[in-house]
């Protein structure tokens, strides 16, 4: 029983018994977090309700994940959640070619087992750690900077181990220094920083943070050493954030490594070769949902033909689609690019401000509402 324990997040459910389910599935541009509670997910479920419908969106978002880590997920939320509808706008994040496959067990049985298998590997796998320590002060930041060079790194390990004199400790400081180097410029100069990664890697191997930014660094610059880096952690595949499995996955993709390991398959996720992983998931899913008789509404990103997304999903007629590139293009004649996003995410969008995020829940609002109502007449 400790073992099969369900660990989650999730919320009660128990007063949205008679309302109309609505999960949203998505990345950073769904996500609340990344929006300041103000995401076109919560924006249009207010809409829904000024409207009176009986309805209660969770808003899945998770920054970082691309649709097979999204997707891996779906089936144990389908289940707590009973939606009636799932909302995707997803798959910008898909450059690693993760893949996952929806078949389930057919027998109680073998479910059971699956469950206890998850949590069985769970308990037993490593870790990455956080470390609970204050970010350096200004102050702190100026005068590391100063000693932040290669040949100054004896220095700087002295005169932070005066603050400190944990190694892990140590090595959440020079990460942070090196992303205040990093945040200086794009495109980075790695050689400026990456010693430092690599000392806080050696003083605390299992370190979340220091292990989040050297991953990170190694797989964008498409450097070898990130297979190394993820040899060791990938036994920890089934504990570790979403980011690091897809930089992992990312990794061994741009090195042209395959990856097989039980971290990815407990999950039902594997190495997808070729092409075209984005189209397959949105496939998969929409054969998932139709077997389970939940609608299904797929959203493009602002500025993007929603045309790419019925190709990807051949027209089915039993689909909702919502554009997002008409708005926003009559959105540009009145308001500035940053008053509508936050960045040059992609090149003619990006993470959108609040302002943003309303012209998405607004052309959201006119397809889902009839979906609401059809579903509240059943």
């Amino acid at each position: 029983m400790i073992l099969i324990t369900p660990e989650t997040e999730y919320e009660d459910l128990s007063g949205d018994a008679d309302k109309i389910r609505i999960l949203t599935i998505g990345e950073s541009t769904t996500d609340d977090r990344h929006a300041n509670g103000q995401s076109w997910s919560t924006q249009l479920e207010k809409q829904l309700l000024a409207k009176g419908h009986k309805v209660r969106i969770y808003n899945l978002g998770k920054t970082g994940s691309s649709t097979g880590i999204l997707l891996s997920r779906l089936p144990n939320q389908l289940e707590l959640y009973r939606p009636h509808i799932v909302m995707t706008m997803m798959g910008i994040n898909d450059r690693e070619n993760l893949s996952y496959d929806f078949s389930e067990p057919p027998l109680k049985l073998q479910k059971l087992f699956q469950i206890v298998k998850e949590r069985v590997y769970s308990r037993f796998s490593c870790e990455a750690e956080s470390v609970n320590a204050e970010k350096p002060s200004g102050d702190e930041l100026k005068r590391w900077l100063l000693l932040a060079g290669k040949e100054k790194l004896p220095a700087l390990e002295k005169d932070i181990r005066q603050k400190t004199t944990n190694d892990k400790e140590v090595a959440f400081y020079l990460a942070n220094i090196a992303e205040a180097i990093k945040g200086r410029r794009f495109p980075y100069d790695e050689s400026e920083f990456i010693h430092l990664l690599d000392r806080a890697y050696q003083l605390h191997p299992r370190g979340s943070y220091n292990l989040r930014m050297l991953l990170g660094v190694l797989t964008t610059k498409e450097n070898p050493r990130c297979l190394e880096v993820a040899k060791e952690i990938l036994p920890c595949g089934i504990n570790l954030d979403d980011d690091f499995l897809r930089w992992i996955s990312e990794c061994h993709n741009k090195m042209k490594v395959p990856l097989s390991h039980d971290s990815l398959s407990i999950r039902g996720l594997s190495m997808m070769s070729g092409t075209g992983v984005t189209a397959n998931h949105y496939q998969k899913l929409a054969v998932l949902l139709k077997e389970k008789k939940i609608s299904f509404v797929a959203m493009q990103y602002p500025t993007l033909p929603v045309e790419n997304l019925k190709r990807m999903l051949k027209g089915d007629s039993e689909i909702t689609f919502v554009g997002n590139q008409e708005n926003f293009r009559e959105a540009s004649k009145t308001y500035r690019y940053d008053e509508i996003f936050r960045d040059r995410f992609r090149s003619t969008w990006g993470h959108t401000t609040d302002l943003g995020h309303k012209i998405i829940a607004d052309s959201a609002m006119k397809e889902v509402e009839p979906l609401v109502v059809k579903l509240s007449r059943k």
